[in-house]
């Protein structure tokens, strides 16, 4: 008879440990799911965020193009109509503008050069994010099966 009670208070124990650990699997799934959530918007965000530093950044390299565009052509026409009328003066003054236009032409340059570095340091910070996202969300897929099974 001993033996018997011992079994229907095992099977008691048995049966409250196991909701226990229910309850206790969900709670931590609930927290688990909640954290690695959070995580991952976080990722997702700075994603989306350097998106559109991207973008940012191809239009302000538009503009300043446009802008260095405009500046020569004034430099230009302005050299063109100067040197129709050449004195001692006005050759001066088109050496001038002709320096000038060669600042403009080396600041295009380096426009060019600054974007694409930019750009280039920001798709690197994007393969990192991406990575790191797709590294928790694997390991995210990884708890939920080990939870759930």
């Amino acid at each position: 008879m001993q033996n018997t009670n011992e079994t229907i208070n095992w099977n008691s124990y048995a049966s409250k440990y196991s909701s226990i650990d229910a309850s206790l699997g969900s709670f931590v799934s609930n927290v688990v799911t909640k954290a690695s959530g959070d995580s991952l918007d976080s990722v997702r965000q700075c994603i989306v965020d350097i998106h559109d530093l991207i973008e940012s950044r191809k239009t302000l390299h538009q503009k300043i193009m446009s802008d260095l565009d405009n500046a020569e052509m004034q430099v230009s026409t302005f050299l063109n109509t100067m040197s129709s009328g050449a004195d001692a003066g006005s050759r001066e003054q088109m050496m001038l503008f002709k320096s000038k236009e060669i600042e403009i032409a080396e600041a295009k340059r380096k426009e060019q050069l600054l974007c694409w570095q930019d750009i280039a340091k920001l798709r690197e910070e994007l393969r990192q994010y991406t990575r790191e996202l797709n590294e928790k969300e694997s390991r995210m897929s990884m708890l939920d099966n080990i939870l759930n099974d």
